[in-house]
């Protein structure tokens, strides 16, 4: 995959984390039992409607299917190395569900992306046919786990669980074709960053919401419009923060120890 391509799926990875981030922001903080509801303005209803029609589960599905992509790619570059795609594969979701195991307290999806990484990768020596169909089957009832878990659907109608899918390849395809153009990822670049770090930024974000606003935020539960408040702060420190990182290495925290636990005992001339 050529290098404006792999721009782009990061700067979309970055786009669903930074919306994903104000969809939460509400969740996390739900309202407590006896708990005066907030006042609704139009303008927190008209936010609400546009998230529920436009944003709600799409930016995680979305996310999730950049995760099934991004193994893809990783299998396929490992076998035009001549290296195990198998082996590394599985090492990698080990990583990846050691770390989501302790994240189910935080609602993450790392340890159910883990588990249907595992069925994927064995699937991935069936015969083309075979595999695209039981791929097809997996992601479906991945996708319908992973949202019923997540806390940005506890409201949500199950009748869009046929919608939502569509909406999100729909954005993908749309933000696919937009990010392939220079001019664009160069006004993109904050988005590129953050996806570069999905791992750790995600990780960190889901922290700084369940702990921070949970416990130490004054506000009761936040209306749309104070949501948006609350989040775009925590979005800029983020992308500052990450800005500052990545001048500095190449990858994310996690990122970094993640490639170090997949290519160990692998040639560096070969990771």
């Amino acid at each position: 995959m050529n290098q404006k391509r792999i721009i782009g799926l990061d700067i979309i990875r970055g786009l669903a984390i930074a919306i994903v981030l104000f969809a939460n922001v509400r969740e996390i903080m739900p309202i407590v039992e006896g708990e005066k509801r907030p006042h609704f303005t139009q303008i927190d209803h008209f936010i609400k409607q546009f998230f529920a029609m436009f944003i709600d589960m799409r930016f995680i599905t979305l996310f999730t299917l950049l995760f099934g992509i991004g193994m893809g790619i990783f299998m396929n570059n490992a076998r035009k190395k001549d290296l195990s795609p198998i082996k590394l594969m599985f090492r990698r979701l080990i990583f990846l569900f050691v770390v989501g195991v302790p994240g189910l307290i935080l609602i993450l999806p790392y340890a159910e992306y883990a588990i249907y990484g595992f069925i994927l990768m064995f699937l991935f020596l069936l015969p083309k046919a075979r595999y695209t169909l039981w791929v097809s089957i997996i992601l479906l009832v991945a996708y319908i786990a992973i949202i019923i878990w997540l806390p940005q659907s506890n409201h949500v109608d199950i009748m869009f669980l046929g919608v939502t899918p569509f909406q999100s390849i729909i954005y993908f395809i749309l933000l696919l074709f937009i990010t392939d153009r220079e001019s664009v990822q160069r006004v993109m670049t904050p988005f590129e960053k953050l996806g570069k770090t999905a791992f750790t930024n995600f990780l960190v974000q889901m922290i700084v919401l369940d702990l921070f606003l949970s416990f130490v935020f004054p506000y009761p539960h936040p209306t749309p419009l104070q949501a948006i408040y609350i989040g775009i702060p925590i979005l800029v420190v983020f992308t500052l923060l990450t800005y500052w990182w990545l001048a500095h290495h190449r990858q994310g925290p996690l990122e970094m120890l993640w490639r170090k636990w997949t290519y160990k005992n692998v040639p560096k001339n070969l990771k």
